[in-house]
């Protein structure tokens, strides 16, 4: 397999991303709930990664200094790891 060249393209939506990549300008890894309409309607081919690649970290940024709200510090707290017995010392237990 070859790969011509490389050149990022970046998008201020998902829906425009899809479209792109449906048009042929490119390929993209998302979600299968995001692209599941665009591939229902065979504008886009869907490929399944194997488990081992299919899993990915997700993290939550923000802007350092912008306002935490009660709704997203409640978030932040449910979305945090738990720490688990025997970890003390550890960031989670920390904070």
């Amino acid at each position: 397999m070859c790969v011509a060249g490389l050149r990022r393209l970046e998008f201020g939506t998902i829906d425009g991303l899809v479209a792109c990549v449906g048009a042929g300008l490119g390929v993209t890894l998302l979600p299968r709930g995001i692209v599941e309409p665009a591939w229902l309607a065979g504008r886009v081919a869907v490929h399944d990664l194997p488990a081992a690649e299919s899993r990915v970290i997700t993290a939550c940024v923000r802007r350092r200094d912008g306002l935490v709200t009660s709704t997203l510090a409640a978030f932040l707290q449910a979305a945090r790891p738990q720490p688990s017995q025997g970890r003390a010392g550890s960031r989670e237990a920390a904070d």
